[in-house]
Protein backbone atom coordinates (compact mmCIF):
# COMPACT_ATOMS: atom_id res chain seq x y z
CA UNK A 1 0.00 0.00 0.00
CA UNK A 2 3.19 2.34 0.47
CA UNK A 3 3.25 1.98 -2.91
CA UNK A 4 0.44 2.86 -3.96
CA UNK A 5 0.58 5.88 -2.21
CA UNK A 6 3.33 6.73 -3.66
CA UNK A 7 2.06 5.85 -7.34
CA UNK A 8 -1.26 8.65 -6.46
CA UNK A 9 0.97 11.33 -4.91
CA UNK A 10 3.59 11.08 -8.15
CA UNK A 11 0.81 11.09 -10.40
CA UNK A 12 -1.32 13.95 -8.97
CA UNK A 13 -4.27 12.60 -7.68
CA UNK A 14 -5.96 14.85 -5.67
CA UNK A 15 -6.43 14.12 -2.14
CA UNK A 16 -8.75 16.30 0.36
CA UNK A 17 -7.02 16.13 3.68
CA UNK A 18 -6.59 19.17 6.24
CA UNK A 19 -2.76 18.38 7.95
CA UNK A 20 -1.24 15.93 4.78
CA UNK A 21 -0.92 17.31 1.88
CA UNK A 22 -0.13 13.97 0.15
CA UNK A 23 -1.58 10.11 -0.18
CA UNK A 24 -0.62 8.22 2.91
CA UNK A 25 -1.37 4.38 4.17
CA UNK A 26 -4.15 4.57 5.96
CA UNK A 27 -6.10 6.52 3.03
CA UNK A 28 -5.59 3.92 0.87
CA UNK A 29 -6.76 1.45 3.44
CA UNK A 30 -9.27 3.68 4.33
CA UNK A 31 -10.71 3.51 0.75
CA UNK A 32 -10.16 -0.33 0.34
CA UNK A 33 -12.47 -0.94 3.25
CA UNK A 34 -14.98 1.73 2.38
CA UNK A 35 -18.38 -0.13 1.88
CA UNK A 36 -19.51 2.96 -0.29
CA UNK A 37 -18.07 1.46 -3.28
CA UNK A 38 -20.38 -1.22 -3.17
CA UNK A 39 -23.53 0.68 -2.84
CA UNK A 40 -23.86 0.33 1.01
CA UNK A 41 -23.54 2.71 3.85
CA UNK A 42 -22.43 2.27 7.34
CA UNK A 43 -24.20 5.28 9.76
CA UNK A 44 -22.34 6.36 12.73
CA UNK A 45 -18.91 6.04 12.04
CA UNK A 46 -18.13 8.82 13.98
CA UNK A 47 -19.63 10.28 17.10
CA UNK A 48 -19.11 13.55 19.19
CA UNK A 49 -18.15 13.78 22.74
CA UNK A 50 -20.82 14.28 25.47
CA UNK A 51 -18.75 16.56 27.67
CA UNK A 52 -17.03 20.22 26.45
CA UNK A 53 -15.01 20.78 24.10
CA UNK A 54 -17.13 18.42 21.85
CA UNK A 55 -14.59 16.45 19.68
CA UNK A 56 -15.23 14.78 16.64
CA UNK A 57 -14.07 10.71 17.20
CA UNK A 58 -13.72 7.40 15.53
CA UNK A 59 -16.20 5.06 16.61
CA UNK A 60 -14.53 1.92 17.69
CA UNK A 61 -17.62 0.35 19.57
CA UNK A 62 -18.51 3.65 21.87
CA UNK A 63 -22.02 4.00 20.41
CA UNK A 64 -24.11 1.95 18.11
CA UNK A 65 -23.48 1.35 14.13
CA UNK A 66 -25.98 0.34 11.44
CA UNK A 67 -25.38 -0.84 8.12
CA UNK A 68 -28.15 0.11 5.54
CA UNK A 69 -27.76 -1.84 2.12
CA UNK A 70 -28.30 -0.86 -1.40
CA UNK A 71 -28.14 3.05 -0.25
CA UNK A 72 -26.87 4.01 -3.90
CA UNK A 73 -25.86 2.51 -6.79
CA UNK A 74 -22.47 0.64 -6.62
CA UNK A 75 -19.17 1.12 -8.43
CA UNK A 76 -17.01 -2.55 -7.59
CA UNK A 77 -18.57 -5.26 -7.84
CA UNK A 78 -19.40 -7.62 -4.43
CA UNK A 79 -16.69 -9.86 -5.35
CA UNK A 80 -14.04 -7.81 -5.97
CA UNK A 81 -14.60 -6.15 -2.68
CA UNK A 82 -14.60 -9.44 -0.45
CA UNK A 83 -11.72 -10.66 -2.00
CA UNK A 84 -9.82 -6.89 -1.47
CA UNK A 85 -11.10 -7.44 2.67
CA UNK A 86 -9.34 -11.39 2.39
CA UNK A 87 -6.11 -9.88 0.95
CA UNK A 88 -6.16 -7.21 3.62
CA UNK A 89 -6.99 -9.17 6.50
CA UNK A 90 -4.50 -11.62 5.45
CA UNK A 91 -1.66 -9.15 5.26
CA UNK A 92 -2.97 -8.24 8.78
CA UNK A 93 -2.13 -10.82 10.16
CA UNK A 94 1.60 -10.65 9.48
CA UNK A 95 2.02 -6.69 10.87
CA UNK A 96 3.04 -6.85 14.69
CA UNK A 97 0.08 -4.67 16.57
CA UNK A 98 0.68 -1.58 17.39
CA UNK A 99 1.11 -0.03 21.08
CA UNK A 100 -2.35 0.92 22.03
CA UNK A 101 -1.13 3.72 24.11
CA UNK A 102 -0.06 6.92 22.32
CA UNK A 103 2.59 9.71 22.55
CA UNK A 104 1.07 12.47 24.63
CA UNK A 105 2.35 14.51 21.59
CA UNK A 106 0.59 12.57 18.88
CA UNK A 107 -1.23 14.83 16.72
CA UNK A 108 -0.33 17.39 18.41
CA UNK A 109 2.31 19.13 17.36
CA UNK A 110 1.84 20.92 13.75
CA UNK A 111 4.48 22.42 11.50
CA UNK A 112 4.89 26.22 11.35
CA UNK A 113 5.48 26.31 7.99
CA UNK A 114 3.02 24.07 5.99
CA UNK A 115 0.44 22.88 8.34
CA UNK A 116 1.05 19.28 8.47
CA UNK A 117 0.87 17.40 11.75
CA UNK A 118 4.29 16.08 12.97
CA UNK A 119 4.87 12.68 13.54
CA UNK A 120 7.35 10.97 16.26
CA UNK A 121 10.46 9.40 14.82
CA UNK A 122 13.69 7.70 16.45
CA UNK A 123 17.16 7.61 15.30
CA UNK A 124 20.13 5.81 16.83
CA UNK A 125 18.09 6.22 20.51
CA UNK A 126 17.40 9.97 20.13
CA UNK A 127 13.32 10.59 19.42
CA UNK A 128 12.55 13.89 17.30
CA UNK A 129 9.57 14.98 15.88
CA UNK A 130 9.90 15.67 11.77
CA UNK A 131 7.17 17.28 9.46
CA UNK A 132 5.17 14.44 7.41
CA UNK A 133 5.69 17.16 4.28
CA UNK A 134 9.70 17.53 4.40
CA UNK A 135 9.91 13.56 5.09
CA UNK A 136 8.06 13.18 1.73
CA UNK A 137 9.83 15.58 -0.30
CA UNK A 138 12.30 18.29 1.59
CA UNK A 139 11.74 20.74 -1.04
CA UNK A 140 7.83 20.77 -0.51
CA UNK A 141 8.76 22.14 3.26
CA UNK A 142 11.92 23.41 4.69
CA UNK A 143 10.99 22.38 8.44
CA UNK A 144 13.63 20.64 9.97
CA UNK A 145 13.12 17.80 12.61
CA UNK A 146 12.89 19.07 16.30
CA UNK A 147 14.63 16.77 18.76
CA UNK A 148 11.92 15.78 21.43
CA UNK A 149 13.69 17.21 24.18
CA UNK A 150 13.47 20.66 23.12
CA UNK A 151 9.58 19.96 22.43
CA UNK A 152 9.58 18.82 26.08
CA UNK A 153 11.37 21.28 27.97
CA UNK A 154 9.06 24.44 25.75
CA UNK A 155 6.11 22.76 26.87
CA UNK A 156 7.45 22.35 30.56
CA UNK A 157 8.71 26.11 30.80
CA UNK A 158 5.22 27.23 29.25
CA UNK A 159 2.89 24.73 31.53
CA UNK A 160 5.46 26.32 34.76
CA UNK A 161 4.43 30.00 33.78
CA UNK A 162 0.57 29.30 33.45
CA UNK A 163 0.97 26.98 37.08
CA UNK A 164 2.40 30.16 38.91
CA UNK A 165 1.33 33.09 36.66
CA UNK A 166 -1.63 31.40 35.06
CA UNK A 167 -4.46 33.83 36.65
CA UNK A 168 -2.89 36.95 35.13
CA UNK A 169 -1.68 35.43 31.95
CA UNK A 170 -5.12 33.84 31.34
CA UNK A 171 -7.12 37.13 32.46
CA UNK A 172 -4.94 39.06 29.57
CA UNK A 173 -5.59 36.74 26.74
CA UNK A 174 -9.28 36.56 27.80
CA UNK A 175 -9.77 40.31 27.71
CA UNK A 176 -7.37 40.61 24.37
CA UNK A 177 -10.23 37.90 22.95
CA UNK A 178 -13.25 40.24 24.05
CA UNK A 179 -12.14 42.79 22.27
CA UNK A 180 -11.09 41.30 19.38
CA UNK A 181 -14.62 39.57 19.37
CA UNK A 182 -15.87 43.12 20.39
CA UNK A 183 -14.14 44.93 17.64
CA UNK A 184 -15.20 42.13 14.80
CA UNK A 185 -19.06 42.76 15.93
CA UNK A 186 -18.67 46.30 15.80
CA UNK A 187 -17.65 45.98 11.93
CA UNK A 188 -20.20 43.32 11.21
CA UNK A 189 -22.10 43.35 8.08
CA UNK A 190 -25.43 43.23 10.77
CA UNK A 191 -23.58 46.90 13.11
CA UNK A 192 -22.63 48.29 9.26
CA UNK A 193 -26.31 48.20 7.68
CA UNK A 194 -28.06 49.17 10.98
CA UNK A 195 -25.60 52.30 11.62
CA UNK A 196 -26.06 53.23 7.97
CA UNK A 197 -29.90 53.14 8.72
CA UNK A 198 -29.96 55.38 11.57
CA UNK A 199 -27.73 57.70 9.78
CA UNK A 200 -30.23 58.16 6.63
CA UNK A 201 -32.95 58.68 9.53
CA UNK A 202 -30.88 61.35 11.14
CA UNK A 203 -30.22 62.80 7.99
CA UNK A 204 -33.66 62.80 7.14
CA UNK A 205 -34.78 64.55 9.96
CA UNK A 206 -31.90 67.43 9.66
CA UNK A 207 -34.02 67.83 6.52
CA UNK A 208 -37.47 67.92 7.97
CA UNK A 209 -36.13 70.18 10.61
CA UNK A 210 -34.92 72.95 8.10
CA UNK A 211 -37.76 72.71 5.62
CA UNK A 212 -39.72 73.34 9.13
CA UNK A 213 -37.77 76.05 10.02
CA UNK A 214 -38.15 77.51 6.35
CA UNK A 215 -41.91 76.34 6.73
CA UNK A 216 -42.15 74.36 3.93
CA UNK A 217 -43.43 71.85 5.61
CA UNK A 218 -46.45 72.20 8.07
CA UNK A 219 -45.82 71.48 11.76
CA UNK A 220 -47.89 68.53 11.81
CA UNK A 221 -46.89 66.87 8.77
CA UNK A 222 -43.36 67.36 10.55
CA UNK A 223 -44.23 65.93 13.90
CA UNK A 224 -45.99 62.54 11.66
CA UNK A 225 -43.27 61.00 10.37
CA UNK A 226 -40.65 61.92 13.16
CA UNK A 227 -42.87 60.69 16.17
CA UNK A 228 -45.24 57.72 14.55
CA UNK A 229 -44.52 56.67 11.30
CA UNK A 230 -41.12 55.76 11.76
CA UNK A 231 -41.53 54.09 15.18
CA UNK A 232 -44.26 51.92 13.70
CA UNK A 233 -42.56 51.14 10.81
CA UNK A 234 -39.26 49.89 13.58
CA UNK A 235 -41.74 47.93 15.16
CA UNK A 236 -43.44 46.34 12.12
CA UNK A 237 -40.37 45.84 10.73
CA UNK A 238 -38.47 43.75 14.70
Amino acid sequence: MEDIAKGDHGAGYPYQAKNTPFWQVRSIQYILRNEKYIGNSLVQKTYATVTLPHRKKENKGEEDQYLIEETHPPIVSQEVFDKVQQLLSRKSAFIPPRASASHPFSCKIVCGHCGTICKRKVCRGTAYWVCQTHEKSAGSCLTMQTPELEITEAFLRVYFRLKRYGEEILTQLIQALQTAKTGRLLWSEDIISLNKRIADIASQERLLAQLKQQTIVHPDIFLYPAAINWPNSAARQS
